[in-house]
């Protein structure tokens, strides 16, 4: 059920984002067709010298041309008659003025203002932090300037950061994706990557928040001290220790790892990477390298950045690699994606942390579990947890009852998704019995169906119907952390 939310706010995602990135290009193309139909204007009228100059100053590509059958006159033309049969009268495109100089400055002052003015999609304030950064200022339609990321963010002010996370504690901060045009050049091979990439960002509130998920105190306060303090307090991490960079959920299936990584999307507001293996895997011989690439320099230009990956195992499990059981794409993956994260934690200013979540940690390649340096185990919930869970889904006269805290008692081993199935098997067994009493017509004067669990036997009976999942997988765990220790 989490999964399938998570996947549901990223398919929203990937249609807002995919509407917006539409709009923007065919923003893009009218401007630079109206750049080709001037410059092809200036060369029918023989104008050449003047055309030579657009062409330099706007940095129109030489491969792309007008076509035959458009012209800058036929366009006017057309657009005179349309104004003609809905006005009933000529356009009037030009004017005398009184004074020609100081409309020239002012119209000169216009077209630099333009030039500086940010794109509508993004945040002013981000804007203004590029240009504390050192960042050139350029047409980001036609021209590419080449900045290293590393050094770029580098010039991040720790002000800059507190700024960042006093918006987030008012909650008044809405994290907006920077224009990557300066990153990867349209039209290329590198952007249609990024693209999809991007897709995989998840821009939405998630609206999960800590207080959400009973139980799972540690891991909550350990997440907190890699995600949000370093960005909070970075002096406290610019010294010899930085803060984790390679974070390892795991724990039996359905104790609320997802949970936890929608709480961090919702409560850190960093740009949340949700990768799955249709995020990175290809068919073609070398695109799965050129994705992880492409996904390690977005992490770092939208920093503070978290790439999560759900059920890691998916990426690399054993090590079959030193057997030379694996595939040469699998080997060639695993090398490409490894050294990727060296890079990634090397970089202890861009505030970039890879975010993982598996149940079955033993399947871990050695070489990855190295680079994920935090290991975080998501338990079984206690009997508290427990007790918090049902009391969540049942009526408050039930609480105290004795048979209440028996079933707190026998429902040890399961987790949180069995508390939950256990609950909702014990509900539907409740409506069973008013929809019986309602076709009855022996109560129609109850408008409502109860939305509480109402009696403690209908739990106790659903306990013989959804038995635990993970009870087989209790002690393995405990093994493997036993065995990473020695």
């Amino acid at each position: 059920m989490e999964t399938s939310n998570l996947s549901l706010q990223t398919q929203e995602s990937r249609m807002r984002y995919a509407s917006d990135k539409n709009e923007e290009k065919r923003a893009r193309e009218r401007r630079q067709n109206l750049l080709y139909l001037i410059h092809d204007y200036l060369r029918q009228e023989g104008f050449f010298e003047t055309s030579e100059y657009l062409k330099k100053e706007a940095k129109l590509p030489m491969d792309i041309k007008v076509c035959d059958n458009i012209d800058l006159d036929s366009i006017l033309a057309c657009y005179s008659d349309y104004y003609l049969s809905k006005f009933n009268k000529l356009p009037k495109i030009c004017k005398k003025i009184d004074n020609p100089a100081s409309i020239h400055q002012e119209n000169i002052g216009i077209r630099k203002e333009k030039c500086k003015k940010p794109s509508k999609r993004f945040d002013s304030n981000e804007n203004q932090r590029d240009k504390k950064l050192g960042s050139p200022e350029t047409n980001q339609d036609f021209e590419l300037t080449i900045i290293p990321i590393s050094d770029r963010m580098k010039k991040l002010q720790s002000n800059e950061v507190n700024d960042l996370y006093s918006g987030i504690a008012e909650g008044k901060f809405t994290r907006k994706l920077r224009p990557i045009n300066d990153l990867y050049p349209m039209n290329s091979e590198w952007r249609e990557i990024a693209d999809t990439i991007t897709n995989e960002i998840i821009s939405s509130n998630l609206d999960v928040s800590w207080s959400d998920i009973c139980g799972l105190e540690n891991c909550k306060k350990l997440l907190q001290e890699a995600l949000i303090y370093p960005i909070k307090y970075p002096e406290i991490f610019t010294g010899k220790f930085a803060s984790w960079r390679g974070i390892l959920l795991y724990g039996p299936p359905g104790t609320g790892k997802t949970m936890l990584a929608k709480a961090v999307a919702t409560e850190c507001q960093s740009t949340f990477f949700n990768i799955t293996a249709s995020s990175l895997i290809s068919k073609w011989r070398g695109e799965s390298e050129k994705y992880i690439r492409v996904l390690c320099d977005l992490a770092i230009y939208h920093s503070p950045s978290i790439i999560f990956i759900d059920e890691i195992d998916w990426t690399m499990s054993g090590d079959d690699d030193y057997s030379g059981k694996l595939s040469e794409p699998a080997r060639r993956f695993r090398a490409e994606f490894l050294a990727r994260l060296d890079g990634l934690i090397s970089m202890e200013k861009d505030n970039v942390v890879l975010l993982t979540a598996t149940n079955t940690p033993w399947h871990l390649d050695a070489a990855l579990l190295r680079r994920l340096d935090k290991h975080i185990f998501v338990d079984l919930p206690n009997e508290n947890a427990r007790r918090e869970i049902l009391k969540y889904y049942t009526e408050p006269s039930l609480h105290g009852h004795k048979d209440f805290e028996l079933v707190v008692v026998n429902t040890e081993y399961y987790s949180g998704s069995d508390m939950k199935k256990l609950c909702k098997e014990a509900w539907m067994a409740q409506m069973r019995i008013y929809v019986a009493a309602r076709e009855r017509e022996s109560i129609t004067n109850i408008s409502q169906p109860p939305q509480l669990i109402n009696s403690v036997t209908l739990l106790q009976e659903a306990q013989n119907v959804v038995l635990p999942t993970a009870r087989h997988l209790a002690n393995k765990y405990k093994e493997w952390q036993i065995k990473m220790k020695n």
